[in-house]
C-alpha cells in the first residue's frame, strides 16, 4: 500500500515518473497519491472492498 512507502520511495517513484520533486509540492502530491491508492479497488467494480479488483491501468507503484 501507498502508506507503506517512505519518503525517500515516494520521492524515487516521482523521479521514476518523469517529475522533479524540486518542481511540485511533494506533501500535496503524496496526501493525494495515498487517496487515489485508496481509490484504485473501487474503480472497475461495484463489489465491496474485499471482493473489489483493481484496474488493469497504469499504475506508478509498478515498474514500466
Amino acid at each position: 500500500r501507498g502508506g507503506d512507502m517512505t519518503d525517500a520511495d515516494f520521492l524515487a517513484m516521482m523521479r521514476h515518473i518523469g517529475l522533479d520533486p524540486t518542481d511540485h509540492d511533494t506533501n500535496e502530491l503524496r496526501a493525494a497519491y495515498l487517496r487515489l491508492t485508496d481509490l484504485f479497488a473501487h474503480l472497475e467494480t461495484r463489489e465491496d472492498r474485499a471482493k473489489a479488483q483493481a484496474l488493469p491501468v497504469f499504475d506508478p507503484r509498478k515498474p514500466l
